[in-house]
């Protein structure tokens, strides 16, 4: 440790219970307790100090360094360490506010200044995506958006029915394939038939771009659908179980989205089946043209559309 005549003490930080003795004295305690190694005890009765040996170095007076607080302008301080430790006790402090110049800093200034750029982000964001926009009709709606949105409701509509939440989304199925999940975001979005909720987590937003760029399952969604009137529960019913009849009238339709959702259940099950072997499998344009002619030509019952399905896979892979 440096001579005691060549460190700067900070003074106003001296403990209680050398406050009352002169800085010279002080000096000199500091001076046994770390140049003469003079035991504690000894230091203590030496002094006559009323005092804990185990005290006596959180009494000692911080030493100033050459940093300075960018709050108060004040030159920065660190306390004295133990005898048997290496340095300097923790990071220097600003002796006035507490801060430190380190990211984990939780002075009162940085969490004012915390505060402040979080709420200049999130009034980006609200800015962004709190943009009044016209309510689309349930009844403009499509059959295609009617089956999406209503999968969406089931799997990620919180308790008290008022946002679609992302993380629920993530943690359920909108479908078979991880592609298709975000096909039915993206469309109900590009639709603003859901739109993005300007309360919704600020780490859901990419630091790039910020705040346009988003990921769909962090971010939480607002229903923009309006009917014939203003009842929220009713509406909520009629989409999320949309009535059959409406599907059964245009049966051309419902048979496509049947063989889409038939052909990535293939999909999911070949790939399913071949993790299950430890094969390396990558359904291509070979494989989708095998199974759309299987799906087009009959209708398999479950177990011989598995023995088919797989054999499928193998002549796919090894012709592929």
């Amino acid at each position: 440790m440096e001579n005691n005549n060549e460190l700067n003490f900070y003074w106003d930080k001296i403990g209680d219970r050398l406050r009352n003795l002169d800085k010279a004295e002080v000096k000199n305690i500091i001076a046994d307790y770390y140049t003469n190694k003079i035991k504690v005890k000894d230091i203590i009765a030496k002094y006559h100090l009323n005092i804990l040996s185990s005290q006596l170095i959180k009494e000692f007076p911080p030493i100033v360094v050459d940093e300075k607080c960018p709050y108060d302008n004040e030159k920065m301080v660190v306390n004295l360490h133990s005898r048997d430790g290496l340095g300097l006790s923790g990071e220097p402090y600003c002796p006035i506010c507490g801060h430190q110049n380190s990211q984990y800093c939780r002075c009162k200034n940085c969490l004012e200044r915390e505060k402040k750029y979080l709420e200049d982000l999130r009034n980006k964001v609200r800015d962004t995506y709190l943009i009044p926009q016209e309510k689309v009709e349930i009844d403009d709606l499509t059959l295609r958006d009617k089956l999406f949105l209503a999968t969406v409701l089931k799997t990620g509509l919180n308790e008290e029915t008022t946002k679609i939440m992302g993380s629920k989304l993530a943690e359920g199925k909108l479908s078979p394939l991880a592609d298709m999940d975000q096909d039915v975001l993206s469309s109900l979005v590009s639709k603003n038939i859901i739109l993005v909720d300007p309360e919704s987590p600020l780490d859901a937003f990419v630091d790039e771009n910020f705040p346009e760029t988003y990921y769909i399952y962090k971010v939480n969604y607002l229903l923009n659908v309006t009917g014939e009137n203003d009842n929220h529960d009713q509406l909520i019913g009629m989409l999320e179980y949309p009535k059959s009849e409406e599907f059964y009238s245009e049966p051309k339709i419902s048979l496509g989205f049947w063989k889409e959702l038939a052909l990535a259940e293939c999909k999911e099950f070949l790939n399913y089946r071949m993790k299950a072997v430890d094969f390396s499998f990558n359904p291509g344009k070979k494989t989708n043209l095998v199974l759309n002619n299987l799906l087009t030509k009959e209708f398999f019952n479950r177990s011989n559309l598995a023995i088919n399905l797989y054999l499928c896979c193998l002549r796919c892979s090894v012709a592929g």
